[in-house]
């Protein structure tokens, strides 16, 4: 005889344990379902419009910088030797660091000024020789902030001077000028006399003013800036020294929106389109599972929900719990229901006992006196796959077993007295004469002998 036995897997058959988790879980979804889909819908509508946005094209204020156009200064010097020495013929000393009043007493040059870029300016170039006596002190402030002021005991100008140009990007205005420095500094030295007080520091200079006014790129410019060629000497050498001439460009600030599309994917377009486009993921994944399983039964069973309290009643006072053997002396009791096993443990601390847990019949007893309280707490229940139907009803788990037929050594399936039939061609009458025999002769091996019958 052979048998093939199989058994429903209880962890895949459709029942599980109910665990306390998730019951919560599930009552907590059950009681909150409305609430939890309107978030859903919510979240979903807002993180569209954040994940659209990000991929919109952007429009950022851009500040730019535009140069209107280079100003450009020099100044060149030079002097005529008037008196033939060892050292110099007649001749025209050009850009010398040192002058000498006795061979070349007047010191001449030009001023030129310009501009680069697409400017036409009106430009004007004041020119005056300067002879004043100055002197520093420390200004108003605290600590290392201190600013030096400076003091003009007295200036004098003289020989001053006008021209005026319009140029174009690139064309120069030249302005000459001509100083005799040894009579400036004796000039100096009568107005200390004058004076009677050598205060300060004397200084002769050449200024030169100049003044750019126009329109360049549809804005009105009007600069200036100032030019000095300094002399010091002490009458017989002249030291030239030009000062002033790295004018900076000029300049204009310019803010302009630029748009911009995103490059590459959705989720590189920025950290927020990315988080946007998971978060409506999400979203939309908990709504269509919401909507495919709405006629779900998600809620806990009554059932669920008390065994599911039970569970936690039992974790929560484990400390006054002993799992122990009940006799039946104390069975025998007067039984007082109790209805929950935080009203046991109640009991308990109120009769100085324990709650024991009995390992035979898995209730909760608490004997005093004569009196026995007891609580039953819930069977623990079973349910079908909470993504199931309702309807639908969970596959038997019961074991089953199939018998196979008994057969000979050439596969041939015996009848069930174990006697092989070979006589396969005999006529149906005989076939049906042994069928009508029935069950009763089957087994006998003697013959049927009639009954005889009385004279």
């Amino acid at each position: 005889m052979y048998a093939y036995y199989w058994q429903k897997d209880t962890h895949t058959g459709g029942k599980h344990r109910v665990t306390r988790g998730g019951t919560r879980i599930r009552a907590l979804v059950a009681d909150n379902y409305r609430t939890l889909l309107v978030v859903c819908l919510v979240a979903s509508a807002v993180a569209g419009v954040v994940a659209a946005d990000a991929v919109q094209p952007q429009s950022t204020t851009v500040t730019d910088e535009r140069t209107l156009y280079e100003p450009s200064a020099a100044v060149s010097h030079g002097a005529d030797v008037v008196t033939k020495t060892p050292v110099y013929d007649r001749e025209r000393l050009e850009n010398r660091p040192v002058y000498f009043a006795n061979v070349s007493p007047v010191i001449s040059g030009t001023v030129t000024v310009g501009h680069q870029g697409d400017a036409t300016l009106n430009t004007t170039v004041e020119t005056a020789v300067v002879l004043r006596a100055v002197g520093e002190s420390d200004g108003s402030g605290a600590g290392d902030g201190q600013r030096t002021e400076t003091t003009v005991y007295w200036e004098r100008t003289v020989a001053r001077n006008t021209t005026s140009a319009t140029l174009d990007g690139g064309e120069q205005l030249r302005v000459p000028y001509a100083v005799n420095a040894t009579a400036l500094f004796d000039r100096v030295d009568a107005i200390q006399r004058a004076l009677d007080s050598s205060a300060g520091e004397t200084q002769v200079f050449l200024l030169a003013t100049v003044h750019r006014r126009g329109q360049v790129a549809g804005r009105t410019v009007d600069q200036s800036e100032e030019l000095r060629v300094r002399f010091t000497g002490d009458g017989t050498a002249v030291r030239v020294e030009p000062t002033g001439l790295d004018a900076s460009p000029v300049t204009v600030t310019e803010r302009r929106r630029v748009t911009e599309r995103p490059d590459g994917p959705v989720v590189a377009a920025s950290l927020v389109g990315t988080g946007a486009v998971w978060l409506l993921t999400f979203a939309l994944v908990s709504v269509g599972v919401a909507v495919r399983y709405r006629d779900v039964r998600i809620e806990p069973t009554a059932p669920e929900r008390a065994r599911a309290q039970f569970e936690s009643e039992r974790e929560e006072f484990s400390e006054w719990i002993t799992v122990g053997a009940v006799p039946d002396a104390v069975r025998s009791r007067t039984v007082v229901e109790v209805d929950s096993l935080t009203g046991l443990v109640d009991v308990a601390i109120d009769t100085d006992s324990r709650v024991i847990e009995s390992g035979d019949d898995g209730r909760f007893y608490v004997p005093d006196g004569e009196l026995c309280y007891v609580y039953d707490p819930p069977p623990e229940p079973t349910a079908g796959d909470v993504l199931a139907p309702e309807d639908v009803e969970a596959p038997d788990e019961t074991e089953r077993t199939f018998e196979f037929p008994d057969s000979d050594s050439d596969g041939s399936v015996l009848p069930a007295d174990g006697t092989r039939n070979d006589d396969s061609d005999d006529d149906t009458g005989a076939g049906t004469a042994t069928a009508a025999a029935g069950p009763a002769g089957a087994g006998d091996d003697e013959p049927t002998v009639a009954p005889e019958e009385d004279d």
